[in-house]
């Protein structure tokens, strides 16, 4: 069943999606799932430029009464693990810097195996394409649930990228269902010093009665990081030492025209300081 978005910046970029399942047996399924995007960077590009096609999934999988184990070109077991975020429009304006600055997981030739969902617990683990060998791998925990007016999501990813270089990271985030009001923070580690700890605070509810407001305010500090790719005017710079993030924005969502529109400000301090404003759209369907 094909499926699309259109996007406005590089946080979620434009793309479109095959999938289907099948029944082999009462207690086992089978399926695939392969998603194409307008020049994303951060995948395999089908051509040589940012105005290409780029790979973002291409995988089969097979389900079992003991979990999903995936195959082919798809996230591996901490992909997003410093993205977690129970009100998902935030990142659409503002991913968290720690997503940009090598704490996250990403897309590769994988096996992975993601385990059933135990009391609001999930396991995950996968193999991929190294640094240097075939031996990376990665492992994560994640937990969702709610109770007493509250909803709870946080996950945590140790990996090895096959050179020997080990990161931990993970993210939390809660929210008051009642207010809409939210909290989240991101934090890792990699082995050579690299750090950084980061958090996200505001508001979300339907005030208008077209869908919800989000409003937030960031804050994020790393040191010895490299910034491989971003839409903050960091790319192709080397390690920097300090840096610092602020910054506040707004989603408003229309669910009837199933509609996000965003206003992003961030002020960056890597020595010199950028400020950058980000706004744009995105529509599902």
């Amino acid at each position: 069943m094909p499926t699309s978005a259109i996007s406005g910046g590089v946080n979620s970029p434009s793309r479109f999606t095959f999938a289907g399942s099948a029944k082999i047996s009462p207690h086992i399924s089978a399926g695939y799932l392969i998603e194409i995007a307008v020049g994303s960077p951060d995948d395999q590009l089908i051509a040589g430029s940012l105005d290409q096609l780029a790979v973002r999934h291409n995988a089969l999988w097979i389900e079992t009464a003991i979990g999903k184990t995936w195959l082919g070109h798809t996230s591996t077991a901490t992909d997003s693990i410093v993205e977690i975020n129970l009100v998902e429009q935030v990142n659409l304006a503002a991913l968290p810097i720690a997503s940009w600055t090598g704490f996250d997981g990403g897309r590769s030739q994988v096996l992975k195996h993601e385990s059933p969902v135990f009391g609001g617990f999930s396991v995950s683990a996968s193999w991929s394409d190294g640094a240097t060998t075939s031996e990376a791998w990665d492992a994560a925990l994640r937990y969702h649930n709610e109770f007493q007016g509250f909803r709870v999501a946080a996950g945590i990813g140790h990996a090895d990228n096959g050179a020997g270089v080990n990161r931990l990271s993970g993210s939390a985030s809660v929210m008051h269902v009642a207010s809409g009001i939210f909290l989240t923070g991101q934090a890792g580690r990699i082995d050579g010093g690299a750090k950084i700890v980061g958090g996200t605070g505001g508001i979300s509810k339907n005030w208008t009665g077209f869908g919800a407001t989000s409003v937030f305010a960031e804050w994020a500090k790393g040191d010895d990081v490299t910034a491989t790719i971003s839409p903050l005017g960091l790319v192709g710079i080397g390690p920097i030492p300090e840096l610092k993030v602020m910054g506040f924005g707004i989603v408003q969502t229309f669910d009837a025209a199933a509609l996000d529109l965003f206003l992003d400000y961030r002020q960056i301090d890597v020595g010199p300081t950028v400020d950058v404003v980000m706004a744009g759209a995105r529509i599902r369907w």
